[in-house]
């Protein structure tokens, strides 16, 4: 593993009551050394955050690491690329029967908390255990909150949500996993990365792992990855979180030209 000054950190800095030290270390380490692992479990709305914290261990360790130190920490505030705070929610150090770890507990609820006041929710209101704010359901992120959300996560201002052809993220995930969104049926969708397309076929990696359910076309192969044939994927393909400078000029929000 390529040396990280954030995990040397993580190692002996101080942390919140009730955080076991050896346990969120080793799920980091493990989450390091295979990103792609990161899960939402059995959890039913938490595939955005699970993606988003996958997508950054993966392109950025250091800052995933300062992420989870920070939000480990007494005072249990992270601040994000861009500036941003995160909090840690409480309840989140708590299983809550989803099969996710207290790594993906910690920092998708942080995730979620920050996507939904990004939308005006009010800081404290969200409950980890129980999915619910001041009492009330939660549902899962819409895509303005996620677009908002990688926009904190890594700084770039030029994140936009798009729907390019198949060509454009071939280009695009031959450097870096793309967060995807696929059509799952009711004007509802299914967030994954998309790490790879060649001689057409299609993979991706589905954050439900291996509670997963294949798509129409497609086949697990017991990683959580979703395998299927471009015709397959482009059938229910809806939409692609990108950068400015991955997409085209024709794809491009008109407010990042200048940018990008």
């Amino acid at each position: 593993m390529k040396v990280n000054p954030a995990l040397n950190r993580l190692r002996i800095q101080p942390f919140a009551p009730g955080i076991n030290r050896d346990e969120l270390v080793s799920q980091v380490e493990e989450a390091l050394e295979n990103p792609d692992k990161v899960d939402q479990g059995l959890h039913p709305h938490m595939c955005v955050p699970a993606v988003l914290q996958s997508y950054l261990a993966q392109t950025d360790p250091e800052e995933f690491v300062e992420l989870v130190g920070e939000l480990a920490s007494p005072e249990g505030v992270a601040e994000t690329a861009s500036g941003h705070s995160l909090f840690r929610i409480e309840d989140s150090l708590l299983d809550d029967g989803t099969d996710r770890n207290l790594m993906e507990r910690l920092v998708q609820a942080a995730i979620f908390d920050g996507a939904e006041r990004a939308a005006g929710a009010l800081r404290g209101s969200y409950s980890s255990l129980n999915h619910t704010h001041d009492g009330v359901q939660a549902s899962g992120l819409g895509t303005w909150q996620t677009q908002e959300m990688l926009r904190q996560l890594t700084n770039d201002p030029t994140w936009t949500k798009s729907n390019p052809d198949s060509t454009v993220l071939d280009r695009a995930c031959d450097e870096e996993p793309i967060p995807v969104v696929l059509k799952t049926g009711k004007g509802r969708g299914h967030q994954m990365l998309l790490t790879d397309i060649t001689d057409g076929v299609v993979t991706l990696r589905d954050p439900e792992g291996e509670f997963a359910t294949p798509f129409e076309g497609s086949k697990l192969d017991g990683k959580g990855h979703q395998i299927m044939p471009v015709e397959a994927f482009e059938k229910v393909f809806e939409k692609a979180y990108l950068k400015s400078e991955q997409l085209p000029p024709e794809f491009r929000d008109p407010s990042t030209w200048m940018m990008g």
